[in-house]
């Protein structure tokens, strides 16, 4: 290059292809990343077969309702044909009741653990890092700072007298 002189380069770009990542391992050999592990597909492909299952009993226990509604009308206070199977017709809809609970926590619970192993990813710590206290008490001692854990999940069912629920928390 030289002072006031203007010089035109061509560029052209393209995209690379990826190349996997490759890192040494203690020994000096280079080893690839791990692969993502088939579970979270199977756990969330599962989980959303149950929500799918609760959502068919739900749909189930609203028809029972719906028919029962028809042919015990509260206008004529509540009272049902004689030979009409109230019992039988009662007792399906709390059974559709509590399947379509049973399958829908399931479900969540599958979804939710596809989903945390996916966002995890392979290679990553587990939320106890695989080491021991003592490995965590030597590393303290020697003055060495270890990375904080940034994956984690919590599933806590809550009850109540008044309602039900499921609580769930993590960070990825």
């Amino acid at each position: 290059l030289s002072e006031g002189k203007t010089t035109e380069v061509p560029l052209t770009l393209s995209l690379a292809p990826a190349a996997p990542v490759v890192t040494a391992s203690p020994s000096g050999t280079a080893v690839a990343p791990p692969a993502r592990p088939i579970w979270p597909w199977i756990a969330g492909g599962a989980g959303l077969a149950l929500v799918g299952a609760g959502v068919g009993f739900a749909v189930s226990q609203a028809g029972t309702q719906a028919d029962i509604d028809a042919h015990c009308p509260v206008q004529a206070g509540g009272k049902c044909p004689v030979g009409y199977p109230y019992q039988e017709q009662n007792d399906r809809l709390y059974r559709d009741f509590g399947l379509s609970l049973g399958f829908g926590i399931a479900g969540a619970l599958g979804v939710a653990a596809g989903v945390f192993g996916l966002v995890r990813g392979p290679g990553q710590p587990s939320a106890g890092g695989g080491d021991g206290p003592r490995k965590q008490a030597a590393s303290i001692e020697s003055g060495a700072r270890r990375a904080p854990l940034v994956t984690g999940l919590v599933v806590a069912p809550h009850a109540g007298p008044d309602r039900a629920g499921l609580f769930i928390a993590g960070a990825f």
